[in-house]
């Protein structure tokens, strides 16, 4: 049971663990996609900056030398030496490179150009310095027959995408080109799928950003390391807060289907005594002898009521009572009484008046009773079920009992629904007998409500001689609690009440 145990908080201690690191993770890569988005946005920002400015600023008048180079080249010239990310400027007009700011006056077809200017274009091999790659700015007027660029080098770029690559990859993608740190590739159609995702679109281009999984670590351990080792101690008191609260759970439906299959349910039985002290009955009290240990009933009887077990429950507790009387052959007093605890939803369920036939024409063969002991905990029906269910029970000789008196939220309209034979004082009312305790009205109330009702009582959970000789005054009908003895088990009920 250790070595499971043991197994079982290891599991949880790992599980937590897991989901500590999983929260870990994920806001270290939100904090990067983040990080990667602002970065990236910031330090692109100049390149858009300068492109509306040049339009904005200098676009007008080098259209408006209408392709005189010489005019035109000592305009470039003086934009060149205010802005220093441009490296040339060209004249084109009809897809024709008509004049630059490096070389004068050209007449180059631009292949590129064939179809239609973009706004950004990447040339592997600049038309004015083919040894050299260039991205071109783009700006047109006429529809596109008259285009003024100007080029950036391809390591003005390179340089803003150096200073991002601290945790994650940054590349370009212009037109069919991704362009890296290292230099430029063409791409193919299937390559173009991967800049789906963490893909940033700035004016006619796009900036890709890619958490390499080493950057990743690194970025997690140098930002999150402090915050790993404190949710890793704190999983300690985690893990056994989780582990107390799964074994509080533990008695799940599963668990005790598991103890019905294996017939773990077990009556033991509390004997109960008149007021002379002889034996007059016994109460049917369920015990779970599970291979962890004896379960009391409080624990798994709320939750086999929830899941709808109760009744294969309390199936076994009326088979091996019949078993018991069976076995003993004798009942020590004719009357003898035999009380077991139902809940309202058995009501309903035919194995219910099924089990309490068979175990009232049992006890008729030894002139002995069966008492159906209803608690408060539920609340009962208010249908014609419940009374044709009642009046089977009586045409068997059935009695009924109202048990915990006084400890649910409806005592009073129970009487109202059902007549009741028997009424149980609960123990909550007798630990009101003391010596030193002055606060016995509340007992001598449901005492006074028992006797006006003209049903018998039973006084539950007496624990000494004082509360005994107490309700005795009262002329109480019967007497139950650890005063007289505990709850056993039918061996031993058997040896110590039947047999003798």
């Amino acid at each position: 049971m250790r070595i499971k145990n043991l197994t079982v908080f290891t599991c949880i201690f790992i599980l937590v663990n897991l989901i500590c690191l999983a929260g870990v993770l994920f806001s270290a890569y939100r904090t990067i996609e983040i990080n990667a988005n602002s970065s990236i946005s910031q330090r692109f920002h100049s390149i858009t900056a300068l492109s509306e400015k040049f339009e904005r600023a200098y676009f007008d008048d080098l259209v408006a030398t209408n392709g005189d180079c010489e005019a035109f080249s000592s305009k470039a010239k003086m934009v060149t030496f205010y802005e220093p990310y441009i490296r040339a400027l060209t004249y084109v007009q009809d897809k024709h490179l008509r004049c630059d700011s490096l070389y004068g006056e050209r007449n180059i077809f631009i292949r590129e150009a064939a179809n239609s200017f973009r706004s950004v274009m990447f040339f592997a091999h600049s038309v004015v310095d083919p040894t050299s790659a260039v991205i071109a700015f783009n700006i047109s007027k006429d529809d596109g027959k008259t285009v003024v660029s100007y080029g950036i080098n391809l390591s003005t770029f390179q340089d803003i995408m150096l200073t991002l690559e601290h945790f994650y990859d940054v590349s370009m993608v212009i037109g069919d080109y991704e362009i890296t740190t290292s230099g430029f590739t063409h791409l193919s159609q299937d390559l173009k799928q991967k800049f789906i995702n963490n893909t940033i679109e700035m004016n006619g281009y796009q900036v890709h950003y890619d958490i390499t999984y080493s950057k990743f670590l690194t970025f997690t351990l140098t930002n999150y390391r402090q915050f790993i080792f404190i949710l890793f101690f704190l999983s300690f008191p985690i893990t056994y807060w989780v582990y107390g609260g799964i074994k509080r759970l533990d008695l799940n439906a599963h668990k005790i289907a598991k103890g019905i299959k294996r017939s773990e349910f077990e009556p033991y039985y509390q004997p109960i005594f008149n007021a002379k002290g002889s034996i007059i009955g016994c109460e049917v009290l369920a015990r779970w002898n599970s291979k962890s240990g004896l379960i009391p009933p409080d624990i798994f009887i709320p939750q086999a009521e929830k899941s709808g077990q109760i009744q294969a429950i309390f199936s076994q507790l009326v088979t091996k009572t019949i078993q018991m009387l069976y076995t003993s052959g004798s009942l020590p007093t004719k009357e003898f009484h035999v009380g077991i605890n139902i809940s309202a939803p058995q009501i309903s369920q035919s194995q219910f008046i099924e089990d309490c036939v068979k175990l009232a024409q049992t006890l008729k063969r030894y002139d002995a009773i069966l008492v159906l002991e209803l608690t408060e905990r539920i609340h009962l029906p208010e249908d014609e079920l419940l009374q044709q269910t009642l009046k089977i029970l009586r045409d068997e000789g059935i009695k009924l009992a109202l048990d915990d008196f006084g400890t649910g939220y409806s005592s009073l309209l129970y009487f109202a629904k059902i007549k009741f034979d028997i009424l149980k004082i609960d123990k909550t009312f007798v630990d009101l007998i003391s010596q030193e305790n002055d606060q016995k009205l509340l007992l001598n109330n449901v005492i006074d409500l028992g006797r006006q009702l003209k049903i018998r009582i039973t006084a539950e959970g007496i624990e000494t001689l004082y509360q005994y000789e107490y309700l005795k005054q009262y002329n109480i009908d019967y007497y139950q609690g650890y005063y007289f003895d505990k709850p056993m088990r039918a061996k031993d009920f058997m040896a110590r009440y039947l047999l003798n």
